[in-house]
């Protein structure tokens, strides 16, 4: 169950990356409600002000707000301080905030790979590294990383993405491990395609790729449903109330996972008839550069 419900005298405290909107804020919606103080995360003050505001008024405990770039280390383990600091304890870890990154392997670029390593990658590391100590004084805690569909079922035409959030379910898996000896736990979340503004800004500030350029159309070729945000935020809880290793969202994402597992002669199909319907695709001439399409 989540640590400081009814087993310490104060609230439990969680950190949310990429809480000013989507998964983040609803999971931050969910948790507030249920009396857990709240830090949201994010690099855009006004949106992270906005985005607490939206709750503020059914929120059974405090909510407040730090801006940061979870590429910044330095930043995230102060965050994270302070939290503790303040409230009396790290409870929760959410590392959520992540970037779209997606094109075929001829379209991409390094600057592609390095983002999406970046921020998917070595932004749940930071948050592990500057949660992690604090929860193994304490004794207890629950760190849980938010990774995808993609690092299970490695599709094609996601590759920086898809290997960015395969290497997060890797690290939780070995952390969970460890963690587990010192009290502390850890989860993974992997959830297919999530109904949120992040799916609209695909490489943002990198060179536009025909998927990025139509990113809601070439998710729509993949017939994979699109579930909201709150569906999976109660998913998550609800694995983190239960001490899930991982949670897939929704029963398509675990459908798919079953047949990358079980069946991996005809995923492997399905994803070079993925990779054939996108490159006979019609073209598109994208610009150069996008807005920010960062979770944060």
């Amino acid at each position: 169950m989540i640590p400081a419900r009814g087993r310490r005298r104060h609230r439990a405290v969680a950190v949310i990356t990429g809480g000013s909107s989507g998964i983040g804020l609803a999971m931050a919606t969910r948790l507030v409600g249920r009396g857990t103080t709240v830090v949201l995360v994010g690099r855009n003050l006004q949106r992270l002000e906005t985005a607490a505001a939206s709750i503020k008024d059914h929120a059974r405990a405090p909510i407040t707000t730090a801006t940061a770039d979870v590429a910044d280390a330095e930043a995230i383990d102060r965050i994270c301080q302070e939290a503790a600091t303040e409230h009396g304890s790290l409870d929760l870890m959410f590392n959520n905030a992540g970037v779209p990154v997606t094109g075929s392997f001829q379209e991409l670029t390094l600057d592609h790979w390095n983002q999406s390593i970046e921020t998917n990658l070595k932004g749940v590391i930071h948050g592990i590294a500057a949660a992690y100590p604090l929860m193994l004084r304490q004794g207890s805690g629950h760190i849980v990383n938010i990774s995808s569909l993609a690092g299970l079922i490695h599709p094609p035409l996601l590759a920086p993405y898809a290997a960015a959030k395969a290497a997060v379910v890797s690290l939780t898996f070995a952390l969970r491990a460890e963690a587990a000896v010192n009290g502390v736990r850890a989860t993974v979340a992997c959830p297919g395609f999530v109904d949120t503004p992040f799916l609209d800004h695909t490489n943002p500030g990198l060179q536009e790729t025909t998927f990025s350029a139509n990113s809601r159309a070439e998710i729509r070729r993949y017939r994979t449903p699109t579930a909201d945000a709150d569906t999976i935020a109660r998913r998550i809880l609800h694995a983190v109330d239960h001490n899930r290793a991982v949670v897939t969202g929704s029963p398509s994402a675990r459908a798919a996972w079953y047949l990358s597992r079980y069946a991996p002669q005809a995923a492997g199909l399905l994803r070079e008839l993925r990779a054939r319907a996108y490159h006979t695709s019609p073209s598109t001439t994208p610009p150069h550069e996008t807005g920010n399409g960062r979770k944060d």
